[in-house]
């Protein structure tokens, strides 16, 4: 969260979109490289992760 959260201060909260995209990514990778197919729920799972994280880090965001 701390460097979504730097982006996002430094750059604005428009740089969400971005932050979700790479969470959404970052986590299917994981997924995989564990041993998973790419499933509806693998890409489920990351899409929920993926909205936590870009709502904490708009949240901090906003709070600072």
């Amino acid at each position: 969260m701390g460097i979504s959260l730097g982006s996002l201060l430094i750059w604005g909260l428009p740089l969400v979109v971005c932050v979700v995209l790479g969470s959404i990514l970052l986590n299917i990778s994981i997924a995989m490289a564990s041993g998973r197919e790419f499933s509806s729920e693998v890409f489920l799972v990351a899409v929920e992760i993926a909205c936590g994280s870009g709502l904490a880090s708009v949240a901090g965001a906003l709070l600072i």
